[in-house]
């Protein structure tokens, strides 16, 4: 089971993982697992400092912009970079702690199909064309449209000023 979950950890997001912490990315091939009560695998952050912070997946494209979006305290716990193989259901996203979900809701990103407020979670969804997810674009398109939506996200990351705001759950 756990060989499994690793295996698909590396196939599909590139085998990283991020301390939302010290920031630093960690391949999940050389960490030591945990396992809840629920039979649910995770992994902290093996820097003493960082007191045992739960590290979570980043997909290889969106590294920088998650690391610059936590640098600036937009504090993110997940993101999916898109699927070539299904972009309709997946799209790109980047998922914002639920402490700062009414700050954020006035910072959406171009071309971002908006927010979505859950409960525990704020999250950004780049917008998908309708053109760009029918079986008949070629696989090069689709690659095209996954990058375009990445560096859309990374070029917001890098014009937002730095969130002046004070975690609860930091205290």
């Amino acid at each position: 089971m756990n060989d499994i979950y690793k295996q698909i950890v590396i196939e599909n997001f590139g085998g990283s993982m991020l301390c939302p912490s010290c920031l630093q990315l960690f391949s999940v091939d050389k960490l030591k697992e945990y396992d809840n009560l629920s039979g649910d695998l995770f992994y902290l952050c093996p820097n003493k400092k960082c007191g045992n912070k739960q590290l979570f997946i980043v997909d290889d494209l969106m590294i920088e912009t998650i690391i610059l979006l936590n640098r600036k305290n937009y504090r993110t716990v997940g993101c999916c970079s898109g699927h070539i193989t299904d972009l309709e259901s997946s799209g790109i996203y980047i998922e914002f702690d639920k402490e700062i979900k009414d700050i954020i809701v006035d910072l959406v990103p171009p071309n971002s199909s908006g927010l979505r407020r859950e409960d525990d979670i704020a999250t950004f969804v780049y917008y998908l064309d309708s053109d760009i997810v029918t079986c008949k674009t070629s696989p090069l398109e689709k690659m095209k449209y996954l990058y375009e939506g990445n560096r859309a996200f990374y070029e917001w990351a890098e014009q937002l000023n730095p969130l002046n705001f004070e975690y609860a759950s930091d205290s």
